[in-house]
């Protein structure tokens, strides 16, 4: 299918491929290597969600931001967001990619709307907040149903491993923002080496943590 980006940007693109959450660390590394993702589709139970949904979209009408804003903190003092953010199953799955290691998250998670023509572009998440890791994964947590006339997020499948993006890695992917003098450099969530871009959606809203 062909899909538009923003302005006159195009893509070809497909679906995903779903991952079980039940699968052991092993198994989903192993995926996570041969795909660059991990799509855990009904991780999260619908209720949680929708609570998540409701309560951030009250904070963000109750500041003026909605709709439209970009990014957004007046949620930080949102249990219903946090409970999503830090849900166990979602720990439980990026502890077992990490061959036990208990694995936490970075206090600042991204909360994102977007309008139309307004998605975000592909990039890499470990250049904002590698912190000399490649240790790291970042979640994208849609909070509502996200058809394709709506939005989503789109994946470079590949950009991870294959040799034509090799001088992507080495230089773009190898650099760490917080760790260098660019100036305007903001912190962001953790990724693996997979490009991934908003789609041009009609009136998205996601967590990305």
């Amino acid at each position: 299918m062909r899909l538009q980006l923003g302005g006159d940007e195009f893509v070809e693109a497909g679906q995903l491929t779903p991952t079980p959450a039940e699968l052991g660390g092993a198994e989903l590394r192993a995926r996570l290597e041969a795909d660059g993702y991990l799509y855990l589709p009904q991780l999260l139970a619908r209720p949680l969600i929708e609570e998540c949904y409701a309560a951030a979209r009250g904070v963000l009408e109750e500041e003026g931001l909605w709709p439209g804003v970009k990014f957004s903190a007046g949620w930080r003092s949102c249990p219903q967001v946090m409970a999503v953010a830090e849900a166990p199953r979602l720990k439980d799955v990026c502890t077992a990619l990490f061959d036990g290691a208990e694995a936490g998250s970075y206090p600042f998670k991204w909360l994102r709307t977007s309008t139309p023509s307004n998605g975000t572009g592909f990039h890499c998440d470990s250049v904002w907040m590698g912190r000399g890791s490649q240790r790291l994964v970042s979640a994208w947590i849609p909070l509502q149903d996200t058809p394709l006339k709506l939005g989503g997020v789109c994946i470079a499948a590949g950009s991870s491993t294959l040799p034509g993006f090799n001088t992507f890695r080495r230089t773009y992917v190898a650099h760490d923002v917080q760790r260098s003098a660019v100036r305007g450099a903001t912190g962001s969530s953790a990724h693996t080496w997979l490009l991934s871009s908003g789609l041009c959606p009609s009136s998205d809203f996601w967590l990305d943590c």
